[in-house]
C-alpha cells in the first residue's frame, strides 16, 4: 500500500516501512495525549481534538517524507561510515593479536640517597605488558568488593563526611581532646 504527499509539484511516496513508523508514533502520540484530554474533561471526539489529532498525523507525514538538506545528509553519511569504520577496527583489534601491542616489562632502579646505605629500590614499568590485563582483571573484579567491605570508614564525598562527623558526635565520641 503506497500513499503519496504532494510537496511543491512532486509527489513522494511513502513505503509500508515508513508507514508503520508514522503509525507506530501516531499512536503513541494518540494515547499520551487522550489521557491528558480526559484528564481535563475534553471529549476525544471534540471538533478541536480531532483537528490537533490529523494535523499531528500530517506533521509525522511530513517529518518522515520530507528529505534531508544535503549539508546534514552529506555529515550523517560521514558520522555513518566513520562509526562503521570505528566498529571494524574494533572489531579486527579484538580477533587479531599484534606483536606490537606487547611488550616486556622494563626494569630500572631508584637510588635511596636519602639513606647512609645507598640502597636500590627496584622499578617495574610495565604499562604494555602482558601482565597488566590481568592487573585490571582484577582490579575491575576486587574494587567492588573493597568498597563494601571499606563502605563505614570511607568518605565519598563531602556531604558524606558531614553526616559521619555528625553521627560521631550524636554517639559522643568527639570531644574536645579528641
Amino acid at each position: 500500500m503506497f500513499l503519496s504527499l504532494h510537496f511543491v509539484n512532486t509527489i513522494i511516496p511513502l513505503s509500508n516501512e515508513q508507514l508503520l513508523i508514522i503509525n507506530k508514533e501516531y499512536n503513541r502520540l494518540y494515547a499520551e495525549n487522550c489521557k491528558s484530554l480526559t484528564n481535563y474533561t475534553f471529549l476525544t471526539n471534540d471538533t478541536r481534538a480531532t483537528e490537533f489529532f490529523s494535523e499531528v498525523k500530517h506533521l509525522l507525514e511530513q517529518l518522515y517524507t520530507k528529505p534531508l538538506p544535503k549539508k546534514l545528509e552529506g555529515n550523517a553519511r560521514y558520522i555513518y561510515k566513520m562509526i562503521k569504520s570505528m566498529r571494524r577496527k574494533l572489531r579486527k583489534a579484538n580477533i587479531a593479536i599484534g606483536k606490537t601491542d606487547k611488550k616486556l616489562a622494563h626494569i630500572y632502579f631508584n637510588l635511596k640517597v636519602h639513606k647512609p646505605e645507598i640502597q636500590v629500590r627496584p622499578i617495574v614499568a610495565s604499562i604494555n605488558a602482558p601482565a597488566r590485563q590481568i592487573s585490571s582483571f582484577l582490579d575491575q573484579l576486587l574494587t567492588p568488593i573493597y568498597n563494601y567491605v571499606t563502605k563505614d570508614i570511607t568518605f565519598i564525598n563531602s556531604i558524606d563526611l558531614i553526616r559521619k562527623l555528625k553521627d560521631y558526635t550524636e554517639k559522643g565520641y568527639l570531644t574536645s581532646t579528641t
